[in-house]
């Protein structure tokens, strides 16, 4: 019995600083001398051997012996290796500064040979390479100085402050013995009533070795990156100098500063989280119901029990037994001590490291400003150089063009800055959504503001680039453009989630990820465009061409009208005039030529009905493409089948006889597109198709292979947008994926897009028929100059004249 007994005192001490100042025991009850039955009855205590509780326990006693393990032993920073290795870095270093020279000097006795003038200090040149050369001498020194220092400010927290109790609470039995670990034994309470109660003690425990072990692994990882740098720092001489690598020096000087500081800080987080718990965290608890009846009410369910700093295990130092009263987080306020006192733990690991690294960033930042600004100074200070070759007035030409390139782009600089979506003094919170969505340029009400967006290709490039940073301000180049998208994202998101509709859509088109636009795609494809003419919808569903699908429309219509005996039969039945009935056959096939939405509305208009009766004779006359007398001779005008002068009779009828589907329930309907908007549009892709750049590729050559391969492209989406199928409608959107959000933006429905992309679809057919018409000509017009023969005109023959031409000294005379 007292063998089993110290095996639990030492299972005391292994969850005794499994946690930031955990107290930790082994509930001592006596293993059965029979295995429990597997159907434990609720509410029976039932304890028995547990491999898993066993298993965790030990984790915990391996994290703890790991974590006082380094903490305990220090790092030899100036082992013998180091200085070896460093050394091979240092000849390195000097061979290529001597390399580096040499050629240099090399290169002017060549220039001198050859008469190359070169104007070179050689004082400043032999006072960077003493510089490099001191600098590599003395890195080893310089670098490892700095090390111990940052060594020293952590032991001195950890240490002599009281930042290492955190880890140690020391108990009767011995903490450092390996039994605590050899001779644990993990029992669990099989009762069912208790399972849950076990799960999180586990998994508490559990997050508590691995947050040692986090932290082992993090002191470790920083103190190989500074031995790697310790040997590498003889390069950082060669890096400085030159200007296109001498950024990769900064970052190493960074990279450095940043894991050699980290020590310091977080000693110093420790050491503060220590005093903090020793004099109890700051929040409300209530700890007086822990020997209280009520004291209970998550069970103990495994025999490790865990407490936050200020708790003892048996609760308030009460002896331990399972019917004593205990403290294992078994009430709400010790168990959110131990939770909050883990999240302080991961607080001490992570903050340090987000310190240094802001600081990192606006240390560089500053250092890079401070070297501008000293070059200019020096710039200013120095004799003005000889004048190049071509004299002062070349010289004073390069200056004039240097001054307006530098003015432009100043003007650049300043134009962006006003530019800016928030000024640095304005607040965000008073800018209204309109306001920022038109600082944004992402103000589009109308399809026409599409339009002008996709034709503008700088407009377009400034909206897609604002987009890319509100999707991740940290792509951002400036620091000040990041933290402006930060801002600006984070008050669109609390506008958003405050109701305000126009913040929502402005948030979900402007950081729209794919998911969001596969799932807008979907959205869209749930409703049926209207507004496309019912006989390009017929035309895609019978495979034939639309002109044909109006031609034998009409001549059924015709047809239909001049048999007197069914007009009067379809009057009848409708109780309408024949007249009247005429009147409908006669207006459905150019209603047919419109969209659904007007179609009914028109025949009725024409016919002077209301659209009830007018659906009805419609109806009645749909009965009549089972005449076989008019569907033959229709067939036979018209040169088709006799089924498919049926099937478009009868798809005609049917679609010209029903009204469009509502909208959505509870959202009021758009107006519709009207033609003035509709003509911008298509004028607006016209001028774009026929001035705007072409996006040359393998298949696209000139602007009439660009055309049609648009126009072939856009139809093919026509007819997928205006499917009756939902699937094959989001193929079709999937295809004009790209636009997808400017449509979010204007808060579009998929009649919307089809109407868009029909305008641009006429465009491109307009202008391809344009540039094919000049092609013909010109062609024709090159054929014409290749066969005319012009005549020569016939020249008077001269009279014989007899002449001779007079000697001149030197030349001899000419013979006639």
């Amino acid at each position: 019995m007292k063998k089993w007994w110290a095996g639990l005192v030492l299972l005391v001490i292994v969850f005794s600083l499994v946690v930031p100042v955990v107290r930790a025991q082994v509930v001592p009850i006596t293993a059965p001398t029979t295995t429990p039955s597997p159907t434990t009855a609720p509410g029976t205590v039932a304890w028995a051997f547990d491999s898993q509780v066993t298993e965790v326990g030990k984790r915990a006693e391996r994290a703890r012996q790991f974590i006082s393990w380094i903490l305990k032993n220090q790092a030899i920073d100036n082992h013998r290796v180091f200085m070896d290795l460093w050394k091979v870095t240092l000849g390195v270093t000097l061979t290529l500064t001597i390399i580096v020279v040499a050629m240099l000097g090399l290169g002017l006795i060549v220039a001198r040979k050859q008469d190359i003038s070169v104007k070179v200090d050689v004082m400043p040149i032999l006072t960077k390479v003493a510089m490099i050369v001191l600098y590599a001498i003395f890195s080893y020194v310089l670098v490892l100085g700095l090390i111990q220092i940052t060594e020293l400010i952590t032991s001195f927290f950890i240490k002599f402050l009281g930042g290492d109790k955190l880890f140690s609470i020391f108990f009767s039995a011995d903490p450092s013995t390996d039994a605590n670990y050899t001779e644990l034994i993990g029992q669990r309470d099989l009762d069912p009533l208790k399972a849950e109660s076990a799960k999180t003690s586990l998994f508490l425990i559990e997050v508590s070795s691995y947050t040692y072990f986090a932290m082992g692994i993090i002191i470790l990882i920083r103190k190989i990156v500074l031995w790697f740098l310790l040997v590498l720092s003889p390069i950082l001489a060669l890096l400085m100098p030159f200007k296109f690598i001498r950024n990769i020096g900064w970052i190493w000087v960074g990279v450095f500063f940043q894991w050699a500081f980290y020590g310091p800080l977080f000693g110093i987080f420790l050491w503060a989280l220590s005093k903090i718990w020793e004099a109890g965290i700051p929040f409300a608890f209530n700890f007086s119901r822990i020997l209280g009846e009520n004291g209970v009410v998550y069970p103990l369910a495994i025999n490790i029990l865990y407490g936050g700093p200020q708790q003892v295990a048996g609760g308030l130092g009460q002896p331990l037994s399972h019917q004593a009263p205990i403290n294992s987080g078994n009430y709400i306020d010790t168990f959110m001590e131990y939770v909050i006192a883990l999240i302080m733990l991961w607080v001490v690991m992570v903050l340090p490291w987000w310190l240094l690294r802001i600081f990192r960033d606006y240390c560089c930042d500053g250092i890079y400003a401070m070297k501008n600004i000293l070059m200019n100074m020096l710039g200013a200070q120095q004799r003005p150089s000889e004048p190049p070759p071509g004299g002062l007035s070349s010289s004073l030409n390069q200056q004039i063009k240097q001054a307006m390139s530098q003015t432009k782009q100043v003007y650049q600089q300043e134009t962006m800055k006003q530019q800016q979506i928030i000024s640095e003094k304005e607040n965000i919170k008073n800018v209204k959504t309109e306001e920022i969505s038109r600082r944004m340029d992402a103000n589009i009400s109308r399809l026409a503001d599409i339009a002008k967006l996709e034709t503008q290709s700088d407009r377009r490039q400034n909206v897609s680039r604002t987009m890319s940073y509100m999707q991740n301000p940290m792509s951002a180049e400036s620091r000040e453009d990041r933290s402006q998208f930060v801002k600006l994202k984070a008050e669109l998101s609390t506008r958003a989630a405050g109701g305000d509709v126009e913040a929502k859509r402005l948030l979900d088109a402007t950081t729209s990820t794919g998911m969001m636009v596969r799932d807008k795609i979907q959205m869209l494809a749930k409703q049926q465009v209207s507004a496309i003419p019912i006989t390009q919808r017929i035309s895609i569903d019978l495979k034939l061409p639309e002109e044909k699908i109006r031609h034998i429309a009409t001549t059924f219509a015709q047809t239909l009208s001049r048999q007197s005996q069914i007009i009067t039969q379809v009057s009848q039945v409708a109780q309408v005039e024949t007249q009247q009935t005429k009147q409908v056959i006669e207006a459905v096939p150019k209603a047919a030529e419109q969209g659904q939405k007007q179609s009914l509305e028109q025949v009725s208009k024409k016919a002077g009905l209301n659209k009830e009766k007018t659906k009805q004779v419609i109806e009645e006359v749909e009965k009549q493409t089972e005449n076989e007398q008019v569907v033959a001779e229709v067939a036979q005008k018209e040169q088709a089948t006799i089924e498919q002068v049926k099937s478009i009779g009868k798809k005609v009828l049917k679609a010209v006889g029903q009204e469009a589907p509502a909208g959505a329930p509870g959202k009021p309907a758009k107006p519709a597109v009207s033609i003035e908007e509709y003509e911008e549009m298509r004028r607006m892709w016209i001028e774009h198709y026929t001035k705007g750049e072409v996006p040359m590729t393998e298949k696209i050559k000139d602007r009439q292979s660009w055309v049609s391969e648009e126009s072939v492209r856009l139809e093919n989406v026509m007819n997928k947008i205006v499917s009756e199928n939902e699937d094959i409608r989001a193929e079709g959107l999937r295809e004009v994926s790209d636009i997808i959000p400017f449509f979010i933006l204007g808060d579009m429905t998929l009649e919307d897009i089809a109407v868009y992309l029909r305008a641009k679809l006429a465009a491109a057919k307009e202008v391809s028929q344009n540039l094919q018409a000049e092609n013909v000509i010109k062609q024709r017009l090159e054929n014409q100059t290749e066969y005319v023969e012009v005549e020569r005109q016939k020249t008077e023959a001269k009279a014989d004249v007899l002449k001779q031409e007079l000697p001149i000294a030197g030349n001899p005379p000419k013979q006639p």
